[in-house]
C-alpha cells in the first residue's frame, strides 16, 4: 500500500513538473536558433548597402584629406586604388608642383594595340608610382574595400575612358585643384557612383540599382551600368 502512495505521488510530481514548461535557457537557445535560420535564408538586405555607402564616404573623406595634405606638402598628392583582388586604395604623396604627369597616367581614349607601346606606358606608370610615397599619417598601408562592394573602376575627363584594370589614380594638386572624375563601385544589388569636379568641394553620390531580371553574368551586368554611368557623366 505504500508502495503505491510512492509511485501516485512520483507521478504527481512528474506531472508538476512537466507543466512548469521551458526554462529560461531553453527560450533563449531556441530564440538564437530561429534567428539564425532566418539570417541564413532572408539575410539582412541594409548590410550591403550600409558597406556601400561607407567605402564611398571613405574614398570622399581621403580625397578631402589628400586636399588639405596637398597643400601642406606643397606636393601632389593622389589616393591609388588597386583593381586587383584583393582591393584596396590608399593615399600617396610624390613630386613638388613642378613636376608634370604624363597624359599616360590619366588613361587614353585611343585603343593601344601594339604590344610595344603597352609595355612603354607600363614601364612609364612603375617609373611613375616610384615617386610617389605613402601618406603615413593616413594610414600604415593600403586599406581594404569593405565585404560585398567591388571596385568596377574610375574615369576622369582628361583620360575620357572607364579604367576597370590594374589601378587607377586620382590626383590632387597644391594649387587646390584635382582630376575631375566619378569613382564607381557596387554591391550585388547597386552600383554607386562618387562624382567629383576639379575646384569645387561638392561630392555628389548616386545609387542605381541592378535590375535582377539583367540576363548574363552579374559582374558583366555591373560593368555594363558602370560603363553607363560614366558615359553620362562625361556628357
Amino acid at each position: 500500500m505504500q508502495k503505491n502512495e510512492q509511485q501516485g505521488c512520483w507521478t504527481k510530481h512528474r506531472f508538476k513538473l512537466s507543466q512548469k514548461g521551458f526554462t529560461l535557457i531553453e527560450i533563449l537557445v531556441a530564440l538564437f536558433l530561429v534567428t539564425l535560420v532566418v539570417g541564413l535564408f532572408a539575410g539582412n538586405p541594409f548590410s550591403t548597402r550600409d558597406n556601400l555607402e561607407r567605402d564611398i564616404f571613405n574614398l570622399e573623406r581621403a580625397l578631402r584629406y589628400a586636399k588639405d595634405e596637398s597643400s601642406l606638402r606643397n606636393a601632389i598628392v593622389r589616393l591609388r586604388v588597386n583593381l586587383e583582388y584583393p582591393q584596396s586604395y590608399i593615399l600617396e604623396y610624390g613630386p613638388d608642383d613642378n613636376f608634370v604627369l604624363p597624359p599616360e597616367v590619366f588613361g587614353s581614349d585611343v585603343a593601344v594595340e601594339y604590344r610595344a607601346e603597352i609595355e612603354f606606358r607600363e614601364e612609364l606608370l612603375e617609373e611613375i608610382d616610384r615617386k610617389f610615397h605613402r601618406v603615413s599619417a593616413f594610414s600604415q598601408g593600403e586599406k581594404p574595400f569593405l565585404q560585398g562592394v567591388t571596385v568596377i573602376g574610375a574615369g576622369t575627363h582628361m583620360g575620357r575612358e572607364l579604367i576597370t584594370e590594374n589601378q587607377f589614380a586620382i590626383h590632387v594638386y597644391p594649387t587646390g585643384e584635382m582630376d575631375s572624375g566619378v569613382i564607381i563601385l557596387a554591391s550585388d544589388d547597386e552600383i554607386g557612383a562618387l562624382s567629383f569636379e576639379a575646384f569645387l568641394d561638392d561630392f555628389e553620390i548616386e545609387y542605381i540599382p541592378i535590375n535582377p531580371d539583367a540576363r548574363g553574368e552579374l559582374i558583366d551586368v555591373q560593368f555594363d551600368l558602370a560603363q553607363r554611368v560614366f558615359n553620362e557623366w562625361l556628357r
